[in-house]
């Protein structure tokens, strides 16, 4: 089945109305018709929060993607197919991820926009980032130079903003690959744009202007994990 995914359209939503549609792993995971938690997916953490069944509340630690599915896990099991819920976003949670996902883009937008060089892996956590990626000149010094440029583009507060282009408009055009492994093959893509500085295909949530990311990104790390494989971390200071 495919699940809509309603935090694509709606990201400032928190609460959201959905029915039961599979149950799974003894009725601890289950699969709805519609949801707002956005699971682990490129390289961002899960969001989390509770569903609630005529006033009974069940946690919902996480969710993942399977196929165009989307299979939540609840704390114990307990739910039916069929069951009509409502699901609520921990805010908190979900907030800090979006600002370390916006910066994600801020950053690898300026590494790859500006200086050429392609993305080969990235976690965002609300306890921090780090983004892996094939730079040849990698040092403390030039991370640093673009966490400057990052932190200036976040004073700036450049607008963020979302919108579909079909395959045609996107395979082919150079500016829209980020990663070293190229573009993922889709129908459509959903683009996610600092306007002024890149766009990227993406399908995750994001605040709506940099300076929403937070005050300054702090440069806490970096380490080589190979030749053509280079890390580096990040925090975001309020």
């Amino acid at each position: 089945m495919e699940t809509e995914l309603v935090y694509q359209k709606e990201m400032l939503l928190q609460e959201f109305s959905a029915k039961v549609v599979e149950v799974l792993d003894g009725g601890t995971k289950f699969l709805l018709d519609r949801t707002a938690f956005y699971p682990a997916s490129g390289g961002i953490a899960t969001d989390t929060g509770t569903v609630e069944r005529n006033g009974e509340l069940f946690k919902v630690l996480g969710a993942k993607k399977n196929g165009s599915a989307i299979v939540h896990e609840a704390d114990r099991p307990g739910l039916s197919v069929g069951d009509e819920i409502l699901g609520k976003i921990d805010w908190e949670r979900r907030s800090i991820l979006s600002r370390y996902h916006t910066a994600a883009h801020l950053i690898t937008g300026i590494l790859t926009t500006k200086h050429g060089i392609l993305v080969t892996g990235n976690q965002m956590d609300v306890s921090g980032g780090r983004i892996d990626v094939d730079w040849e000149e990698f040092s403390r010094e030039n991370v640093q130079k673009a966490i400057n440029e990052a932190n200036e583009l976040i004073r700036q507060d450049l607008p963020v903003k979302i919108y579909e282009l079909s395959r045609e408009d996107v395979v082919g055009r150079p500016e829209f690959v980020k990663l070293a492994k190229g573009l993922i093959e889709l129908p459509s893509y959903r683009i996610v744009e600092i306007v002024g500085l890149d766009a990227q295909p993406d399908g995750g949530c994001h605040v709506p202007s940099l300076g929403k990311i937070g005050s300054a990104l702090e440069f806490t790390g970096y380490e080589s994990k190979g030749k053509r494989n280079k890390r580096f971390k990040f925090v975001i200071r309020d």
